[in-house]
C-alpha cells in the first residue's frame, strides 16, 4: 500500500484539487498533509472536506524536504509518495506507479520533460526533443 505525503504551506484551494484528483485510488493507504506552519486554514479546511485525510502539523515551515521528512516519519505504509499541493494526479497514475514500485525495489521520480523548449524574443519558441 501506499502513503501520499502532501507537503503544505498556504497552498489553498491548490491542496483540496490535490486531495480530490487522489480520489479512492485502490492502493492509497493513507494521505498525509505536512503542514508547514500555514496561516490560511488550508489543513484545516481539508480535513473538514476529506476527514479521511491525516494532518501533521509543524511549529515552523520546515520546507520541502523537512516536511517530507516529518511526513515520512509518520506514514504507516511501505512505498511512499511525495507531492507538492499543486500536483493533480492523474486518473490510474497512483496505482501505475503503485504496480511498477511493487515490482522491484528502488526510487521512482516523474518525467516532466521529454523536450527542452527556448524561447528567443527575436525568433520565438524553439523545440529540442530529449533522447529517451
Amino acid at each position: 500500500m501506499i502513503s501520499v505525503i502532501i507537503v503544505n504551506y498556504n497552498a489553498g484551494a491548490e491542496l483540496l484539487n490535490c486531495v480530490e484528483a487522489l480520489g479512492d485510488d485502490v492502493p492509497i493507504a493513507e494521505i498525509l498533509v505536512v503542514d508547514n506552519a500555514s496561516v490560511d486554514g488550508s489543513a484545516l479546511t481539508c480535513t473538514q472536506r476529506y476527514p479521511h485525510v491525516r494532518v501533521v502539523r509543524s511549529e515552523e515551515n520546515l520546507g520541502f524536504a523537512g516536511g517530507a521528512n516529518l511526513g515520512a516519519a509518520h506514514a504507516t505504509a511501505e512505498i511512499l509518495i511525495f507531492l507538492n499541493p499543486d500536483t493533480i494526479p492523474g486518473p490510474g497514475c497512483i496505482d501505475e506507479l503503485y504496480q511498477e514500485l511493487s515490482a522491484r525495489d528502488g526510487v521512482a521520480g516523474p518525467l516532466v520533460s521529454v523536450a527542452l523548449y527556448v524561447y528567443n524574443a527575436n525568433t520565438g519558441w524553439t523545440t529540442y526533443p530529449l533522447a529517451p
